[in-house]
């Protein structure tokens, strides 16, 4: 089993692989419309660790060995994944009943046909629930009073489940070879400075790739992986639990300004 170690705004799982939850704008779905562009970060979303916080969480959470990370209701956040380029990692994401990268039904084995994982890299970000033909539907956080039929679950304790799963032996380089790049995490996201559950629901189409595994199957030891559950929880949540405050959503102007974009 992989070790996982959760730090301020990222979980490691083994040695090489890590992921974020990044802030984000929520889309609006539009009818008829093109997909949108993934959406920039604005900022990575603190993570805390559910059993540190006795009092303030449920006992599944704790048993679970969890995280919990905030976000206010009607925002979105995408998966920021992060990896290496000499030694990459098989990843599963499942919320609830859906399989992220399906969008159908979790299996618990690896499956090239669909593939049911990704890969990192060449896979660094993950915005939403596979819809197909290059699209997915954006993550995104209902507002406490919404009957959104993209609710996963109706008390929005719904978890994120992460898998990662290490290559065979053999198959890959040991240590990093010189001048190796490592990956790093797309959208060119942002640090962050810093009710009740709430609920994912899938949002408006975006465009983005699942790639294709370039090594096969074959190449991934489904008996060596390491996992973790996250749960978002809203702000008000967040305060009790923790005594900590979540941070406004950055105004995009102001962030992009410094960059001289529009």
């Amino acid at each position: 089993m992989l070790d996982v170690k959760v730090g301020p705004y990222r979980i490691n799982i083994g040695d090489r692989f890590s992921v974020s939850f990044q802030r984000t704008r929520r889309l609006a779905p539009g009818d008829g419309e093109q997909p949108f562009r993934p959406p920039s970060s604005l900022g990575a979303l603190p993570i805390h660790v559910a059993p540190k916080y006795p009092d303030g969480v449920p006992k599944k959470w704790q048993q679970e060995r969890a995280v919990f990370f905030p976000i206010s209701s009607g925002e979105a956040f995408w998966l920021g994944l992060s990896g290496v380029n000499w030694k990459p990692t098989a990843v599963k994401v499942r919320l609830g009943g859906i399989d992220a990268v399906t969008g159908a039904r979790p299996e618990g084995a690896l499956h090239d046909a669909p593939q049911n994982y990704v890969v990192c890299p060449p896979q660094l970000a993950l915005d939403g629930i596979y819809r197909g033909d290059g699209f997915v539907s954006q993550f995104a956080i209902a507002h406490q009073d919404s009957d959104s039929p993209g609710t996963f679950s109706p008390d929005g304790e719904v978890a994120i489940e992460i898998v990662v799963i290490e290559p065979k032996p053999g198959r890959f380089p040991e240590q990093a070879p010189r001048r190796s790049r490592d990956s790093v995490v797309a959208h060119s996201p942002r640090n962050s400075d810093s009710g009740d559950f709430v609920q994912i629901v899938t949002g408006a189409t975006i465009a983005q790739a699942i790639f294709a595994d370039p090594y096969g199957i074959g190449a991934w030891d489904q008996s060596n992986y390491g996992f973790v559950s996250a749960y978002a929880v809203s702000a008000e949540r967040y305060r009790q639990i923790t005594g900590l405050e979540l941070p406004p959503p950055v105004d995009e102007t102001h962030a992009y300004k410094k960059y001289r974009l529009p």
